[in-house]
């Protein structure tokens, strides 16, 4: 993040990344067993019983009378459709054991939110999403879930946008992902759809995974800034300064490494407002002249209006309190941040980026859940 968050990593891939695995409790569902029930009606019995029947006698065995006139055929379908029976029995008993209940769903709400959510609740927002992933328009799906799940992580009627920068380019989907602009107070999305195709539900279930995430960071913005207003300001623009050393020789590696990518580069020029030509320019003044002033530009004022617009309504956390010490994690946290292409596995280490996978992998269980409702 030091000379610019979004071009020092890969615009956040999920797909090009080592996810975080927890292992969710599953619920089990216990079968209960019926009580044995007996016929309460007495039918007529015959004393001779009809030749095609099938006779239980007392000592259990089975009675096939003409079974030997049975086509061979016959027995084979027979064979068959009991056996798919039996199958599709197993599987559809599987699903039943297997799906995430209610109280799961709850739970996980509660802990991607940050809030109390009721079963009611939860049920009514599986609801809700399931209804706006039926929708096939890329743009009008990135606006819906973006406002849906800007709502409830509490931020309904507050000044954060969204910007959609959509990849069509076969060759650049690897670029497909999201991030958090805190000065700017807005959330990036770059879904991957060709010109001409539907998205598929798994692309649309990763816009919305890309959104928890990036949510998961404006909550992190918010508790660090009531911990500490201005030294979170402070760290925001440090960042943006000019790193030195070895720090200075990796950005300026990754620098020429976009210089030669065609396609980061075009992303990086959208993202930045510029022309690929300007931004190859900038590069070019970095790399020769030693002119970094391109890339260290930071607007104190502009991130200062927006951060209060978006979380000054908010009182200042007590030093007493978790969410106190947990803003001070944060702002550690975004003093020492560590870029994907810097070092992965300490990417994936530093507390920000495993809370904000941590409600990725929380989504799993939902999607179970309403992929058995659909």
């Amino acid at each position: 993040m030091s000379i610019d968050s979004l071009a020092s990593y890969n615009s956040n891939n999920v797909n090009d990344t080592l996810y975080i695995k927890q292992k969710q409790n599953s619920a089990v569902v216990n079968a209960i067993p019926q009580k044995a029930t007996r016929t309460s009606y007495a039918p007529n019995i015959s004393l001779e019983t009809p030749p095609d029947t099938f006779e239980l006698s007392t000592d259990k065995r089975i009675k096939k009378n003409k079974e030997k006139d049975m086509p061979t055929w016959l027995k084979g379908m027979l064979w068959i459709g009991g056996t798919s029976a039996a199958i599709y029995g197993c599987v559809v008993g599987h699903r039943a054991m297997t799906k995430p209940s209610l109280e799961i769903l709850q739970k996980n709400f509660t802990s991607i939110f940050r809030r109390e959510v009721s079963k009611d609740e939860a049920k009514l927002l599986a609801n809700k999403y399931r209804e706006i992933l039926k929708e096939n328009d890329v743009d009008s799906l990135c606006r819906k879930l973006f406002e849906q799940v800007k709502k409830d992580y509490g931020y309904e009627n507050t000044n954060i946008k969204l910007d959609i920068d959509r990849i069509t380019e076969e060759a650049r989907k690897n670029e497909a992902g999201g991030g958090w602009l805190i000065g700017k107070a807005r959330v990036a999305l770059r879904p991957y759809c060709r010109e001409g195709h539907k998205m598929t539900y798994e692309g649309k279930k990763q816009i919305l995974t890309t959104l928890m995430h990036e949510f998961q960071h404006v909550k992190q913005s918010e508790i660090a800034y009531r911990t500490d207003a201005e030294k979170y300001i402070q760290i925001l623009k440090k960042n943006k300064a000019l790193p030195t050393g070895d720090k200075l020789k990796k950005e300026l590696n990754e620098m020429q490494r976009i210089l030669s990518d065609e396609g980061r580069l075009k992303t990086w020029a959208r993202e930045r407002n510029q022309s690929v030509e300007e931004l190859k320019r900038d590069i070019n003044k970095a790399l020769n002249d030693k002119d970094y002033s391109a890339f260290t530009n930071f607007d104190e004022a502009e991130c200062r209006q927006n951060l209060k617009d978006l979380f000054g309504k908010y009182s200042k956390l007590s030093p007493r309190s978790d969410e106190y010490e947990k803003g001070l994690q944060y702002l550690d946290n975004e003093a020492n941040y560590i870029n994907g292409h810097e070092d992965k596995a300490g990417y994936f280490e530093q507390i920000m980026e495993k809370e904000a996978y941590a409600a990725e992998e929380k989504l799993k269980d939902f999607y179970d859940y309403i992929k058995s409702i659909w």
